[in-house]
């Protein structure tokens, strides 16, 4: 399901995908999409892309497009290619860096466990959690913690009824 959903997403948001990459790479120098390396199945490192919003090697904003893009979402649209080749789920679990989540799993030793049989998502259980209870600033711990019970959640309730539910 994911792929077919995918592919009807690439069609329908392929002049938007284009329009943007054409806007980048002709008002900004350098490479149009940023690599960005995540937790995968079995704890493997994922690369996903999404569009370059930074200047290279730098933390500043490349102009109005970047906070256009990150606002709007858009700076994600090329996540759709990645759920399309397969790196990640539509509904799933928690995209977290993987960096950051050899951090968690000093935390919490079995971090990685949910990951064992399920893709990291582009919509996940925590983002809606978020949503109904409020982002709250949480340390680093209490956060990992967050994360794990969530996904764990998911792995437990994980049905073709959730992951609608998800999406929608």
């Amino acid at each position: 399901i994911d792929e077919a959903l995918s592919l009807l997403l690439i069609i329908c948001m392929l002049p938007i995908f284009m329009a943007i990459s054409f806007a980048i790479g002709y008002l900004y120098k350098g490479a149009i999409f940023d690599k960005r390396m995540i937790i995968g199945v079995k704890g493997k490192k994922v690369v996903l892309h999404r569009f370059r919003v930074r200047k290279e090697n730098s933390r500043e904003g490349i102009g109005h497009l970047d906070r256009f893009l990150e606002q709007t979402g858009l700076a994600k649209l090329p996540y759709i290619f990645d759920v399309f080749i397969g790196r990640i789920s539509i509904a799933g679990l928690t995209i977290i860096n993987y960096n950051r989540g050899l951090q968690f799993r000093n935390e919490i030793r079995d971090f990685f466990v949910p990951y064992d049989y399920n893709k990291p998502g582009v919509i996940d259980l925590t983002y809606i959690k978020e949503l109904y209870r409020g982002h709250k600033k949480r340390g680093n711990a209490e956060y990992a913690k967050f994360v794990y019970d969530t996904n764990l959640d998911f792995v437990r309730k994980d049905n073709m009824r959730l992951r609608i539910y998800m999406i929608y």
